[in-house]
């Protein structure tokens, strides 16, 4: 490769990030087209100078797009890396992983110790507990607990009577 068709293709990377690169990161966007170049050299060989060009500008642009949709793919909701997949450890129908983590606020050693003493009440307590911190009303958890009005009222009065012991004790 000549020193001038490497400061061409330089130049034709560059053009193409500030034409259709938004949002990818500069270094990605040119390493990608100089890719393309180099994959689809020969097809280029019997187009004139002008042509030559354009038609590697548009393998260029043809593997930008094909790099997006890639990442574009990994980052959706349904990926792998989404914090708004489901982890089906946490029941049949799976919470997000997302609401799994503890919360940006709040002291992490005292809610580590809170859900532990949570875990102890049983898997009810537990359950009906995590509702509520996820803004569940008292309908919505009756009618996911496939509980009672008056069974999940006792049942209420005892997690706070529970939690009025966990606070005298900490």
């Amino acid at each position: 490769m000549s020193r001038r068709e490497e400061q061409q293709v330089q130049r034709l990377s560059e053009a193409v990030y500030y034409s259709c690169g938004k949002g990818l990161l500069k270094e990605e966007v040119i390493s990608v087209c100089w890719v393309a170049y180099l994959e689809n050299k020969q097809k280029f060989i019997g187009f004139h100078s002008e042509d030559y060009w354009t038609e590697a500008a548009k393998y260029m642009k043809k593997y930008i797009a094909l790099m997006r949709g890639d990442r574009n793919r990994r980052c959706s909701i349904q990926s792998k890396l989404s914090l708004n997949q489901k982890c089906h450890e946490a029941g049949e129908e799976g919470e997000e992983i997302g609401n799994v983590f503890f919360h940006a606020y709040g002291d992490f050693t005292k809610g580590v110790i809170l859900w532990d003493y949570a875990r102890s009440l049983g898997e009810m307590k537990l359950e009906i507990m995590k509702c509520m911190v996820y803004g569940d009303n008292d309908r919505e958890i009756m009618k996911r607990m496939s509980m009672s009005e008056e069974y999940y009222g006792e049942i209420k009065k005892e997690l706070q009577k529970d939690m009025d012991r966990y606070i005298n004790a900490v």
